[in-house]
């Protein structure tokens, strides 16, 4: 069972790479999508752009025409912007919050291996077997692993805040 359990693990782990990998990729496509559909747009104001000014040259449109154009061509390039903004900050609150899961993750990990290192002697073993220096070395890394739990808790609730705070609330 243990071994089955650390291949599914393993296999987990393969396929979150995979995942992330193919997420990735994904964005980059969207991207170069996205650019080359700016720069067919810009073509093709710039296109439509010379035709008034050709048309205004030979006296088949006002000034005024041409300046309610170059108005929309702006309001068309300041929602594209606002677009692909909002479009970059969904993809950073998703790679956020993957963060996030990898941090809590390797927290979590951390811990486990704080608990197992720090329960291997009995206090009152190390007590009458070791000088004051030795026994002040020992508190001083025991404080240590104290230091390292508060900041993993402190991480951890900072983590449940950011992503669910009301399973903090007292019920």
């Amino acid at each position: 069972m243990s071994d089955r359990l650390n291949d599914e693990m393993e296999s987990r782990r393969k396929m979150s790479d995979k995942l992330s990998h193919e997420r990735h990729q994904s964005q980059k496509e969207k991207e170069c999508t996205q650019e080359l559909i700016e720069d067919l747009r810009k073509q093709l104001e710039h296109l439509q752009l010379y035709k008034l000014e050709a048309e205004a040259k030979r006296g088949r449109l006002p000034g005024a025409g041409l300046q309610e154009y170059q108005t929309r061509t702006r309001e068309a390039e300041l929602e594209q912007e606002i677009k692909r903004l909002k479009q970059d900050n969904r993809s950073l609150k998703e790679q956020n919050d993957e963060l996030n899961g990898q941090i809590i993750n390797l927290s979590i990990q951390g811990a486990k291996n704080l608990m197992s290192a720090s329960f291997s002697d009995s206090l009152a073993a190390e007590i009458n077997s070791v000088s004051r220096a030795e026994l002040m070395e020992a508190i001083h890394k025991q404080e240590e692993i104290n230091y390292r739990l508060q900041d993993y808790i402190d991480k951890i609730i900072v983590a449940i805040m950011e992503s669910n705070p009301s399973i903090l609330e007292v019920k």
